[in-house]
């Protein structure tokens, strides 16, 4: 038996398609919501513990992303930390019980929950048959020549952030998640426009 919330932040939880399950990690739950301005649609709502570290050098990838939307790459439609009653969530704070002045005088690794709302999309897992996984894999690399000709690193390439369209008339892959990604230095960008060439020689 699986117990799941019914509702995640007022959106009306109808399952859990992804939950982390290693003992070191981010912690990371993606739920399927439904859209509270359209009750047919169906978000991903996903909720990790982001190191507070990062937050600037997400912030200035998201910003990236947002200006140069494209087909293959899912951007989530809002961001935000999580809190409870007027406090941010992290860590230190809420699960260790350190207070303020505590936590900027500890040593310790800090991190925030971090809660994002965008397209649900299917787990590449599920694939339905050979044609649609090949073309989920390629716009997933359409979707990262992309990243790298605007100077992005994901970072992060697995099969848990590569999904699929939910119907047959939709994109096939997308590439998601950029929690862990950085812009490029020139030095890297060289190499992922080399990379892109030829890339691009191989699909045609």
């Amino acid at each position: 038996m699986v117990f799941f919330p019914l509702r995640v932040y007022h959106h009306t939880c109808l399952g859990i398609p992804f939950a982390s399950s290693s003992i070191r990690g981010r912690g990371t739950v993606v739920f399927c919501v439904d859209d509270l301005s359209d009750e047919k649609a169906r978000l991903a709502l996903k909720m990790t513990w982001q190191d507070l570290e990062r937050i600037d050098d997400q912030a200035r990838v998201t910003k990236r992303l947002v200006d140069s939307s494209h087909p293959n790459v899912i951007v989530p439609i809002k961001m935000f930390d999580a809190d409870k009653k007027g406090q941010t969530c992290t860590t230190l704070g809420a699960i260790r019980g350190f207070l303020d002045e505590q936590i900027h005088r500890v040593n310790v690794e800090n991190r925030v929950l971090s809660v994002s709302v965008s397209e649900l999309k299917r787990p590449v897992k599920y694939f339905w048959g050979v044609h649609d996984f090949v073309r989920g894999l390629r716009g997933a690399l359409l979707g990262h020549e992309l990243l790298t000709s605007i100077g992005i690193l994901h970072r992060d390439i697995s099969e848990n952030n590569i999904v699929l369209g939910l119907y047959p008339w939709q994109e096939r892959g997308y590439l998601i998640d950029f929690d862990m990604a950085i812009l490029q230095s020139s030095s890297t960008r060289y190499v992922g426009r080399l990379l892109n060439f030829r890339i691009g020689h191989s699909l045609t």
